[in-house]
Order: C-alpha cells, then sequence, then structure tokens
C-alpha cells in the first residue's frame, strides 16, 4: 500500500495558479500518464508528475509517500473540488484523509 498526496491543479481566468491536495492511499505507485479514478472527482485525473517524499526515520515500517500531480484543470472545478474535501497545501491535515483509497487505471 502506497499513501499518497495527490495535487490537483488550476489556473483562474486571471492567470493565477491554485493547488488543492488530498492523501489518498492506492495499491501500487501511479506513473507519469496513468489516471486515476478518484472519489468525488466527475472524471479520473491524469498524472504529470510523481515525487518520492523521504520516510521519516522512526523505526516503525511505513510505504514510501508520494506525491503525485494531476494535469491542470479548468478553474471551473476549483470551488467543486473545495466543496469536495480538497484542501489548501500545508492545511491541518486528519487522519481521515489518509483512509481514502482510490484506482489507478492501466494505460
Amino acid at each position: 500500500m502506497i499513501l499518497a498526496r495527490v495535487v490537483r491543479q488550476f489556473e483562474t481566468a486571471a492567470g493565477v495558479s491554485v493547488a488543492l491536495e488530498q492523501d489518498f492511499v492506492f495499491n501500487d505507485t501511479p506513473t507519469m500518464g496513468t489516471k486515476l479514478d478518484l472519489a468525488n472527482v466527475p472524471e479520473p485525473l491524469e498524472v504529470v508528475s510523481v515525487t518520492m517524499r523521504p520516510r521519516a526515520e522512526t523505526g516503525v515500517p511505513a510505504p514510501p509517500s508520494i506525491e503525485c500531480y494531476t494535469a491542470w484543470e479548468p478553474a471551473d472545478r476549483l470551488e467543486i473540488a473545495r466543496q469536495a474535501g480538497w484542501r489548501d497545501p500545508g492545511a491541518r491535515r486528519t487522519p481521515e484523509g489518509h483512509r481514502k483509497s482510490a484506482t489507478i487505471i492501466p494505460q
């Protein structure tokens, strides 16, 4: 099981970039070009970047953490995403965020 932070990217009409994130659990590591079928997202999102994050040196076995950045989305999806629980980067995280599972759609 892979704990991943998925970052959705939006560009507003004024040309401002906005990112929202949410944590998910995957059975495998997504790769660039794959699509993610995520809860509360109307259509699968394409992965455009995957970054491995260092594991904490706690001595407790844990899956590696990754960040998956998805392709840019239209600004009209921004408020819908916020209402569905996507948060601004750095916002307080709760354990419930780690319990969402998602599916990687084969290419």
